[in-house]
């Protein structure tokens, strides 16, 4: 993981980061709830999706979980899921 790559876009008040690993880019999304608060996901290849329930402060404190749950867990864990990818699931 050496090779990772962060870029950074804000657009329509969401923020987004993308992260590249070699050959995989996942986006890590920082968007404002109804509720004042911030919800974070990562966006991986197709419908690889993961949401967190919790809800945070700002964005920076949304991204910086994002991230640093990449950072432990890796970019493949958030990139693709075996079980999207079988169509008799």
């Amino acid at each position: 993981m050496e090779d990772l790559e962060i870029t950074f876009d804000a657009s329509d008040d969401a923020i987004y980061k993308e992260v590249i690993d070699a050959h995989m880019t996942v986006t890590v999304v920082a968007r404002p709830a109804d509720d004042g608060l911030w919800e974070l996901s990562i966006h991986g290849r197709g419908p690889q999706v993961t949401v967190w329930t919790d809800r945070y402060d700002s964005a920076q404190a949304a991204m910086d979980t994002g991230l640093a749950a990449i950072l432990d867990e890796g970019v493949a864990a958030f990139y693709s899921c075996a079980e999207f990818e079988n169509d008799s699931v």
